[in-house]
């Protein structure tokens, strides 16, 4: 644990520096590191990655902050799941929740609402009380310039997902190239750059079949691992 005394931060973000006590995490995919609040809540930082000898993370809050294991626990994600660590994962970081108590549902279709929820959350926003329940995150997204807000309740397609996370990163240049896939000439136009990055950074792979299968629908537990990929790359 360490904490940061008040009135040592300047305005703004502060870079911290903690060196983790090894009897204090195992390295699991579920341990966040999270300030405690003064009502003892736990607000976890969801772009650190526990795991380093040293963990550099920025900070505007000065708190006491803890390594913790805070993975979500579902009676639908056994241990032995391929996506078993990316729900652990993204749920310690308070980017997923369950559908339901106890409830997963990692082979259902992860809707356009969803996401644009997960990437508000990931950016800090506030998507609690909304009416929709989707709408805060519907309106950080289209403020961003993430998403255009429209069908939040339709599936997303792989295309669209890589899409969205694009335009959430900035809309990098591009490493990657589609030639290789069975069904490049697949891809909508609007999705083809998004889906080079994607490729390139290693976030998204293909089917068994070599295909992209751009207009296909995206299961929680994929975004799940796309996610999980995304924020260990840009914590490198």
């Amino acid at each position: 644990t360490v904490t940061v005394p008040a009135g040592t931060l300047p305005e703004g973000f502060d870079v911290n520096r903690l060196l983790p006590d090894r009897r204090a995490f195992t390295g699991a995919p579920g341990e966040v590191l999270a300030y405690v609040d003064e009502n003892g809540g736990l607000h976890p930082l969801p772009w650190v990655v526990v795991g380093a000898d040293e963990l550099i993370f920025t900070t505007g809050i000065a708190a006491d902050y803890r390594i913790v294991n805070a993975k979500g626990i579902f009676d639908d994600v056994m241990a032995d799941d391929w996506y078993a660590d990316s729900v652990a994962f993204v749920t310690a970081r308070g980017l997923f929740s369950g559908t339901d108590e106890a409830v997963f549902s990692p082979d259902a279709p992860m809707t356009r609402g969803m996401l644009m929820t997960v990437l508000a959350r990931l950016d800090g926003a506030d998507t609690a009380g909304g009416s929709p329940w989707y709408k805060p995150g519907m309106d950080w997204a289209v403020t961003r310039g993430i998403s255009d807000g429209s069908t939040p309740g339709a599936p997303i397609t792989r295309e669209q997902l890589a899409a969205m996370l694009w335009r959430y990163a900035g809309n990098p240049v591009s490493q990657g190239s589609l030639d290789g896939f069975t069904d490049a000439g697949k891809v909508s136009a609007y999705a083809a750059e998004a889906l080079r990055w994607v490729v390139g950074a290693g976030l998204i792979t293909g089917t068994d079949a070599g295909a992209l299968n751009p207009q296909g629908e995206a299961s929680r537990a994929e975004v799940s691992a796309m996610l999980t990929r995304f924020i260990m790359v840009k914590a490198e």
